[in-house]
């Protein structure tokens, strides 16, 4: 793990300095998701990773290398053209060693067959080394629906994102 050394004038050691370890990643790839799953959100693309390998894009799970807080944000968007009835539930959850931690939802009134964004959910979350948090999405519309994704370059101010901040 990579660390700065802070030594004074005299040559003296004074403390360690590990600088905070931020993900910031888009969605890179469509996902299905199926019925009545919490199903972790995979497929990432990094803006931005000085985790220190504790982030895993390819599989969106967060493995704490250091003991701390973390301060983490996300949410998906369900893609459009698949119709979606009344009283389904769409839900966007942090979660921490695979269990529900922090939860956002919206509930579809009406029919339509439009993207459909969970509210962003946002936690600060204490981890051990060794736990882990992802983000993850559940639904209820009776069959799988596939979460949508875009070009960073195509939506530069709209990326579908997950961002996990350590606070210091």
């Amino acid at each position: 793990m990579a660390y700065f050394k802070n030594i004074d004038r005299f040559g003296n050691e004074l403390i360690d300095y590990y600088p905070p370890q931020t993900v910031q990643a888009f969605k890179n790839s469509s996902q299905s998701i199926p019925n009545l799953a919490d199903t972790t959100v995979s497929g990432w693309t990094n803006q931005l990773d000085t985790s220190n390998g504790a982030w895993n894009s390819t599989t969106g799970v967060f493995t704490a290398n250091r003991a701390g807080y973390y301060r983490v944000s996300g949410y998906v968007v369900y893609t459009n053209g698949q119709t979606w009835a009344s009283s389904v539930v769409v839900s966007t959850h942090i979660s921490k060693n695979n269990s529900r931690y922090a939860v956002s939802f919206t509930s579809e009134e009406v029919n339509h067959n439009q993207h459909v964004m969970t509210p962003t959910v946002t936690a600060v979350v204490q981890l051990n080394v060794g736990e882990t948090i992802s983000l993850t999405t559940w639904q209820n519309s009776g069959s799988a629906k596939t979460l949508w994704f875009q070009s960073i370059t195509t939506f530069p101010n709209f990326p579908f994102f997950i961002s996990i901040n350590e606070i210091v």
